[in-house]
C-alpha cells in the first residue's frame, strides 16, 4: 500500500545501493522532529493517546511505524507513501484506535487534530548513510519505550493501560536489517509489513538476506497481486504463505464537490494536468510530448464546427480558433527541474511545483483531464493516484497497467471509467487524447459518474483497513 502523492510508491527505495535505503537524498538536512509535540496532551475530550487515566483500560490502541528518514521532506511533501500514511493513520483513528506515529521528522499532516494520531519523532540531525544505518538502533530504542510504556523524549504522553494490539510498519530497505530486533520486542504483538516493492526487485543479489529479514513479520501486506507473485518467485511459500493483498485506496470525502466537477462542460482553454511526483519512472517526457503532438493535430484540424447540440469543444476552423490546450504539471521531485529546462520554451506546458496535499482537491477540480502516467519500471504499483483521480469528478487518461485497467474498467480498447493508453507508447496517448477532446460531454459525465461509484463502493481506506484487521485477527473496535 502507499503509491508514492500516490505512488510515488518506491517505497522499497529500487534507488538504494544497499541496506541504507534510498541515497537520493543523502545529506539533506530536512527537519528536526516534533520538539515533543504537547498540543493536546491532556486533553480529555481526545480519544488519542493523551495520557489521562479517565479513559485506561477502555482505549483500543496501534503502533504505526515509519522507519525512514525524510520520509516527507524529501520530495516537499509529494508523494504516495504520503497520501497512504495519512489515510490509514486517520482511518484507524476514525475507527476507534488510539494511534501513535513514531517517525523520523515531523510531518504536520500526519498530526491529529485532536491528538489522534499522535505524531512522536525520532531525530536525525545529519543525513548521511552511515548515519542512516546506526539511527536505525535509536529508532528500534523508541519502539522499545512506546512498547514499555516509557515514551520517547519526543513525547510527553504515555500509552493508556492497554499496550498496542498490533504494530504496522512500511517496508524499508534501509531498515531491513532491523527487522528481527524489531519482532523480538514486539514479542506477541504482530507485527503487520506492508510492502510495497523490495530492493531484490532491481538487485538481484539482495534476495538471499532480503528474504531471511522479512521473514520477521507476522503479516505481510502487498499492494497488488504483482508484489505478492514476486515475493513468490523469489522466496516460495515461505513468505507468500502470510502475504496478502491489500491495494491502495481512497477518501471519497476528501471531494465533496465532485458531482458539479463532473457537470462542468469543457471551455475555450482545456487543462490536462499530472499532478504528484516528478521521477524518470512515470514516462513524463511521453506525457509532455504526447500532449504536444495532440496539440499541433489539434490546433491543425480542418473540419466543420460541430452544431450546438454536439457537446464537444469546437474544433477549428477559418476565423474560428481551437480551444487552447495546456499541460499543467502540479508536484515535485528529483525530475522536476530536467523537465522545466527541457520544455522552457514550450508556453503550452507549465510547471507549479508542490502544493499541500490538502489543496489538491481544489487543484484536480480545476483540471479538465487528469492524466495518471506509469512505465513498466513501476507497474506493478497500487495507484493512490489514479483513484483519487476517480473520486474527484474529473475524467481520467490512464496507462495501461493490470491494476489501471481493473480500476478502470478497461477492455483492449475501451473504458467504462475512463481512457487508457498503451504503456509507454507517445502515439497512443496523442490518439486517446485526441479521442477524449473528440468525446462528447454526456459521455464523459457517464464515465465520471461511473469511475466516482467504482471506487467509493469498493476501494476506500475504510475497507482496506478492516481487511487488515481481518487478516491481522484484530477485532473492530465496539462502538457505545
Amino acid at each position: 500500500m502507499g503509491e508514492a502523492l500516490e505512488s510515488g510508491m518506491n517505497f522499497g527505495h529500487a534507488g538504494s545501493s544497499g541496506i541504507e535505503g534510498n541515497t537520493e537524498n543523502a545529506g539533506n538536512t530536512g527537519s528536526t522532529g516534533l520538539e515533543g509535540n504537547t498540543r493536546n496532551a491532556g486533553n480529555t475530550g481526545s480519544t488519542g493517546l493523551e495520557g489521562n487515566t479517565r479513559n485506561a483500560g477502555n482505549t483500543r490502541n496501534a503502533l504505526y511505524l515509519i522507519p525512514y528518514p525524510r520520509f516527507s521532506s524529501q520530495h516537499r511533501g509529494v508523494g504516495g507513501h504520503i497520501v497512504h500514511a495519512y489515510s490509514i493513520t486517520r482511518a484507524l483513528a476514525k475507527a476507534g484506535f488510539a494511534t501513535r506515529i513514531l517517525t523520523e521528522e515531523e510531518i504536520p499532516l500526519l498530526q491529529g487534530e485532536d491528538g489522534n494520531p499522535e505524531l512522536v519523532s525520532v531525530p536525525l540531525a545529519k543525513n548521511d548513510p552511515v548515519r542512516r544505518i546506526l539511527w536505525g538502533r535509536r529508532f528500534l530504542r523508541a519502539v522499545r519505550n512506546e512498547l514499555s510504556g516509557h515514551p520517547f523524549e519526543t513525547s510527553q504522553n504515555h500509552w493508556p493501560t492497554n499496550r498496542p494490539e498490533f504494530v504496522y510498519i512500511r517496508y524499508s530497505v534501509g531498515f531491513m536489517n532491523w527487522l528481527p530486533a524489531l519482532k523480538r520486542i514486539c514479542g506477541e504483538i504482530p507485527l503487520v509489513l506492508e510492502v510495497n516493492s523490495f530492493g531484490s526487485q532491481r538487485r538481484s543479489w539482495l534476495a538471499g538476506i532480503e528474504g531471511r529479514f522479512l521473514q520477521s513479520a507476522d503479516l505481510l501486506i502487498a499492494i497488488s497481486d504483482v508484489v505478492r507473485q514476486g515475493i513468490h518467485d523469489r522466496w516460495g511459500d515461505a513468505l507468500s504463505g502470510k502475504t496478502h493483498v491489500v491495494t491502495n485506496g481512497v477518501d471519497p470525502g476528501r471531494f465533496p464537490v465532485w458531482k458539479e466537477a463532473s457537470e462542468r462542460s469543457r471551455g475555450d482553454v482545456i487543462r490536462i494536468g499530472y499532478t504528484g511526483l516528478m521521477e524518470t519512472w512515470y514516462d513524463l517526457d511521453l506525457v509532455a510530448e504526447g500532449f504536444l503532438d495532440a496539440a499541433r493535430r489539434w490546433s491543425n484540424t480542418d473540419q466543420i464546427k460541430p452544431t450546438p447540440s454536439e457537446s464537444t469543444p469546437t474544433k477549428p476552423t477559418q476565423g474560428n480558433p481551437a480551444p487552447r490546450l495546456e499541460l499543467h504539471f502540479y508536484g515535485d521531485g528529483p525530475y522536476l527541474q530536467t523537465l522545466r529546462q527541457r520544455y522552457k520554451n514550450e508556453t503550452q506546458i507549465v510547471f507549479h511545483g508542490a502544493k499541500p496535499y490538502t489543496s489538491m482537491p481544489d487543484v484536480m477540480n480545476h483540471l479538465d483531464l487528469l492524466v495518471n502516467a506509469e512505465s513498466a519500471a513501476k507497474a506493478y504499483t497500487s495507484p493512490i493516484k489514479l483513484m483519487e483521480y476517480m473520486a474527484s469528478g474529473r475524467p481520467v487518461l490512464s496507462a495501461r497497467t493490470p491494476q489501471c485497467e481493473a480500476m478502470l474498467g478497461a477492455g483492449d480498447k475501451d473504458s467504462e471509467r475512463g481512457w487508457i493508453y498503451e504503456l509507454g507508447s507517445k502515439d497512443s496517448f496523442t490518439d486517446r487524447l485526441l479521442e477524449w477532446l473528440e468525446t462528447p460531454d454526456d459521455e464523459i459525465r457517464a464515465r465520471v459518474v461511473k469511475a466516482r461509484t467504482f471506487v467509493e463502493e469498493h476501494h476506500t481506506w475504510d475497507q482496506r483497513l478492516a481487511q487488515i484487521l481481518a487478516l491481522a485477527g484484530i477485532p473492530p473496535v465496539d462502538r457505545p
